[in-house]
């Protein structure tokens, strides 16, 4: 076995592009069948040398039956006998190794395994690292019911049952729509992961997690409940003149708790009848408008075994309608708060009994606010907004918030107290774009202290930096940056703030080159190109905003061109050749369809609905279809391209001339 010297790391250990960070309850999905692609990289650790080049690597595979226990272990050595599988290759200087299906079909579906790459560089230095991945098993939710109610606000499910002996494992998969949180005994299986799962076409796609709870359960009686959010799930968020989604409804769970026990017992608990659910202290939950929360119907030890609650009412969940979609797993970073809140620079009163706080700056998450000695039942109003209005030829504030930007989005929160002597208020299901806070109703007079501003985004790293000598440069990529982080919210969205939101195709093309210098964010989009293909055509058009909740069915061809401009980044940025020939019969769809487009109208007549999008004045706006005719042009190039990389050699041919014929049309 390789050992790990001071002079070089193994780090970034990926499977199938997403990494996983040591101690969270997140674990990469494999299917059943494979592939399996695992990379790592191999970087010089403080006073180690530069320019390392790998000489060679082993590569161990061990299946565990509790990754979070494994890793507090301290990751025991590899050894012969633990070792299930293992490749060698002491020649080799690819920083991956792909697991073919062969491979694959070897491993167990339903369990974790741990691998470990040990590496030599080319100064004989040697080096480890581990990491781990989840089989998924296919069969987990097979049968198995969504939840829910259509007689009451039902956001709160429990269900109690035992457990005689020692666990040796224990899986928990799980969904919930719109958003949910698990807990186990009381305790959230992942505190800081949130507004999950990923927003999908619901009817044609639904995620789920996969968490190891062994820790969370003990021997005798335990419980397990869920909170479940409204979410994209739910009409409220199809605001006209978004396209409306009939078919989406109340909120409801899809679960399956599988325990394995040391005499090799094993006990399921499903989603089904015989949990019982409440409408609990969430009140009202929308991702535009906001949060209402009444702490006085809190209920503690709500989700702990042995709870009574003789003043709620509490019935029978009821089997919920399948949303349609095909339940897989979600093979992407979660959305999740970051470690470091923001504070307040400055709190203000506006009006009798208003205060406004200010961040500073913009970003996109919510507050946590920190509420003292107000009597039972009273109302708090919290509004956000990222402009606030100064009185006339002063830098006082005048209290009054700009909202119009926001249109009908209200971004506002309400908290009633439940008479504690300290209470803190933090929403759950939804999300604010904002600068400033503005709190109505407060019984003391705040600080600065009162509140901190919880950031959220999809948990992707920031991989890239950039420093000069210009300041003004630097800010304006601090704020492309923070600009960037508010609108990753499982889709490259638009804005964090007013009644869209959406995942606009235009708005990704020109930023996807930026966001992949910046962020750790491929299994990001690949999950997102699915929805992309998913929300194809026949005629292989592709729609304005994916999910389409807005927008029209059939894209700018400016928009579209996001389809073949993620896929050529991925190439660009991460080498990604498997999601290039993943998508490329659809990308190919897609330049036929405007090539239909060309031939049926002409290039100089091509279709646009948006074109030349809000030219700054008092710039004219560009030729629509002139706009449309160098979209196809350029995206013809990407496919001739990416056709040459895959040794589609027709289509480099084929495209190659039609792409002379256009451009020469276009000349004149």
């Amino acid at each position: 076995k390789m050992m790990s010297t001071a002079s070089v790391q193994v780090s970034r250990l990926r499977c199938n592009g997403q990494v996983r960070v040591a101690g969270r309850n997140e674990f990469p999905p494999v299917a059943p069948g494979g592939p399996a692609r695992l990379s790592w990289a191999l970087t010089a650790a403080p006073q180690g040398k530069r320019d390392l080049v790998q000489v060679g690597y082993e590569l161990h595979l061990v299946r565990v039956d509790s990754p979070l226990a494994d890793e507090r272990s301290g990751t025991p050595a590899v050894t012969a006998s633990s070792c299930c599988h293992e490749w060698k290759r002491p020649d080799c200087a690819l920083q991956w190794h792909e697991l073919q299906p062969p491979d694959c079909r070897k491993l167990l579906p339903g369990c974790w395994y741990r691998w470990t790459v040990a590496v030599k560089d080319s100064c004989g230095t040697e080096a480890s690292g581990s990491s781990y991945f989840y089989v998924t098993d296919p069969q987990a939710l097979t049968g198995v019911s969504w939840i829910g109610s259509h007689d009451i606000r039902m956001n709160e499910l429990r269900k109690e049952f035992n457990v005689g002996e020692t666990v040796v494992s224990a899986i928990a998969v799980i969904s919930g729509l719109g958003y949910y949180e698990l807990y186990i005994n009381g305790k959230n299986v992942d505190p800081t992961r949130k507004l999950d799962p990923a927003w999908t076409e619901f009817d044609k796609r639904v995620l789920y997690a996969t968490f190891d709870v062994k820790d969370f359960l003990v021997v005798g009686p335990n419980a397990v409940g869920v909170l479940l959010g409204n979410g994209w799930y739910s009409q409220d968020q199809y605001i006209p003149p978004s396209v409306q989604k009939p078919a989406y409804g109340p909120p409801r769970l899809l679960l399956n708790l599988t325990i394995a026990t040391a005499s090799g017992r094993t006990i399921t608990v499903v989603s089904d009848e015989s949990w019982t659910g409440r409408s609990g202290a969430i009140t009202f939950d929308s991702v535009y408008h906001g949060e209402h929360v009444d702490a006085r119907l809190l209920r503690p030890g709500w989700a702990q075994p042995g709870f009574t609650d003789p003043t709620s009412l509490w019935l029978r969940a009821s089997i919920m309608n399948d949303p349609g979609g095909a339940v897989e797993p979600q093979a992407m970073p979660p959305v999740r708060v970051e470690v470091t809140t923001m504070k307040p620079i400055s709190v203000a009163k506006v009006i009798t009994n208003t205060w406004l706080f200010d961040f500073g700056q913009n970003f996109a998450g919510w507050i946590r606010l920190h509420v003292r000695g107000a009597p039972k039942g009273a109302s708090i109003f919290i509004h956000f907004t990222e402009i606030a209005v100064p009185k006339q030829n002063s830098s006082i504030y005048s209290g009054v918030i700009y909202t119009d930007n926001l249109r009908a989005a209200q971004q506002t929160d309400m908290y009633i107290t439940g008479g504690g002597k300290d209470e803190v208020f933090e929403p759950r299901f939804t999300v604010h774009g904002f600068r400033y806070v503005q709190v109505h109703n407060l019984w003391k007079t705040p600080t600065v202290d009162d509140m901190e501003g919880v950031v959220v985004h999809t948990a992707a790293d920031e991989i890239g930096t950039f420093e000069s000598s210009n300041a003004l440069l630097n800010k304006i990529h601090a704020a492309v940056v923070w600009g960037q982080k508010s609108n990753l919210m499982s889709l490259p969205t638009d804005c964090p703030q007013r009644d869209e939101r959406k995942a606009w195709l235009g708005d990704a093309a020109l930023t996807v080159d930026e966001a992949l210098f910046n962020f750790d964010l491929g299994s990001f989009y690949v999950s997102w190109l699915q929805e992309i293909r998913n929300a194809q055509s026949a005629e292989g058009s592709v729609p304005d905003t994916v999910p389409r909740t807005f927008g029209k069915a059939i894209a700018d061809p400016n928009w579209g061109t996001a389809f073949p401009t993620i896929v050529s980044c991925l190439v660009d940025h991460l080498g990604d050749v498997t999601t290039a020939k993943d998508m490329y019969s659809a990308l190919r769809a897609w330049v036929e369809f405007l090539r239909m487009c060309a031939n049926r109208d002409g290039l100089s007549n091509m279709y646009y609905v948006h074109g030349d999008w809000v030219p700054p004045p008092p710039e004219t706006r560009t030729s629509g279809a002139l706009c449309s005719a160098f979209a196809y042009l350029n995206d013809m190039q990407q496919l001739i391209a990416l056709a040459r990389l895959l040794g589609v050699t027709d289509d480099v041919t084929t495209y190659s001339q039609l792409s002379f014929t256009s451009r020469s049309t276009m000349r004149g």
